[in-house]
């Protein structure tokens, strides 16, 4: 009963932290820099932009309707739901939390354009790096759709410009890019192209207790 269940507990919890710690390596064994991933979202912004008004935001939405034909709904705050997002994928439904600030509206939906058109990219990153346990290329996949999106938000030579001009201000890059405290946090880190380098950054978690 009881002792069989928290042995499976604490195995699924041991297989989850070894999946983390596969995605993690993934990142730092490539300096979290994906050069692949930089081209497909400048391809990506460079589509976009070509139809586009100026918001990004819309340009996005409106790509994704467009170009995928994938529409996006909101979930009003008073519908009981459990997640922030959710894809319908016979619907062909994005279906995102009103409850979410407007920069995580934006970026989930660069995330469901990275997950659809950079497929090819993110697989053969995955498979160069031998991951090939069913979980953890779940999280691998989220993982480098997400740096897709960061990078579709902040475009890599922009965004460099812009922090080396800011000497590395947070909140100018948040309001420049329209993006989010954490959003920018992360992509400081990804700044290592050779010949074209930020400032080293790293993300460290920290729980409080």
């Amino acid at each position: 009963g009881d002792h069989r269940d928290l042995h499976l507990s604490l195995r699924r919890q041991r297989q989850m932290c070894i999946r983390d710690r596969t995605i993690s390596d993934l990142l730092q064994e490539n300096s979290n820099y994906f050069p692949s991933l930089e081209v497909k979202a400048n391809e990506i912004l460079n589509k976009v932009k070509s139809v586009g008004s100026g918001n990004l935001f819309s340009d996005l939405k409106n790509y994704l309707s467009s170009s995928h034909k994938i529409r996006v709904a909101t979930l009003p705050p008073e519908a009981k739901h459990s997640t922030v997002r959710f894809y319908d994928p016979m619907a062909k439904t994005l279906v995102l939390s009103d409850r979410l600030p407007q920069a995580s509206i934006t970026f989930l939906i660069a995330q469901q354009i990275g997950l659809i058109s950079a497929d090819n990219e993110i697989n053969s990153i995955l498979n160069d790096n031998e991951i090939d346990d069913v979980e953890a290329i779940k999280l691998g996949r989220a993982a480098l759709a997400s740096y897709l999106a960061a990078a579709i938000l902040m475009p890599y030579e922009s965004f460099l410009e812009q922090a080396k001009i800011s000497k590395y201000d947070i909140e100018v890059l948040e309001h420049r890019f329209q993006t989010s405290f954490e959003q920018v946090c992360h992509r400081l880190t990804t700044l290592h192209k050779p010949g074209n380098r930020g400032i080293e950054f790293h993300l460290m978690r920290v729980d409080i207790a």
